[in-house]
């Protein structure tokens, strides 16, 4: 059961629900993940997937945006599908909200609270805010097949994984204090505001425009 206030998952992993995001998140980087991040911490870690399919954002406002206010970091899994997705995208923005009143990604202050897997494209297609944020790439670990688990790639994959889990841990433990401001008005809904009149977080394309807030999307 969700707590009403402060804190209550570590990570929320933002990602596509198209089929190949969906299969790599939950068959071979969140068991992982969670394993790496676990010894770290030296505790079990809290972790948010949500697994619904979107059909827009009538319900985000209920209980995504509830989650995310309880969520010290975001892990979105990156491609040209996630920034396609309005869905994705509002999560991705709540965040960055919170680095941006906060003061995150500054030079008193350089870290944030985003911290991305990069598993398909070129960065330079991304919206321009992303390329300004380091992100763990495995591009070379998003095919995946029966059988993947038994291939010398995964163990590689695997090896990434561990290696960046103790950068991700050390953000969990360093996360501002919760505060209720962030169920107010302004931070639950400014977010989604900024989705379409910020161009630094659009894709970089001269007639890229993200469907209405109230359009549904695949």
């Amino acid at each position: 059961m969700i707590q009403t206030t402060g804190y209550e998952y570590d990570i929320f992993i933002s990602f596509p629900r198209e089929s190949h995001h969906a299969l790599w998140v939950h068959e071979f980087f969140l068991s992982s993940f969670n394993l790496y991040l676990t010894e770290e911490l030296g505790r079990p870690v809290n972790i948010y997937v949500d697994n619904e399919i979107p059909t827009g954002l009538h319900d985000f406002p209920e209980r995504t945006k509830f989650v995310l206010s309880r969520s010290k970091i975001l892990v979105p899994i990156w491609s040209i599908h996630y920034f396609q997705s309005l869905w994705c995208m509002a999560e991705f923005s709540m965040m960055l909200y919170r680095e941006d009143r906060l003061e995150y990604r500054t030079s008193s202050n350089p870290q944030g609270l985003i911290y991305p897997v990069r598993l398909f494209g070129n960065g330079k297609f991304y919206p321009r805010v992303a390329q300004n944020i380091q992100a763990l790439d495995c591009r070379n670990f998003n095919i995946v097949f029966d059988g993947y688990k038994q291939t010398s790639q995964y163990y590689q994959l695997l090896s990434v994984i561990k290696d960046w889990a103790p950068n991700v841990a050390e953000a969990i433990s360093a996360a501002p204090p919760w505060t209720a401001e962030w169920l107010s008005k302004e931070w639950l809904e400014e977010p989604l505001k900024r989705l379409e009149t910020n161009p630094d977080i659009k894709l970089p394309e001269p007639n890229f425009r993200l469907p209405s807030l109230s359009s549904d999307i695949a």
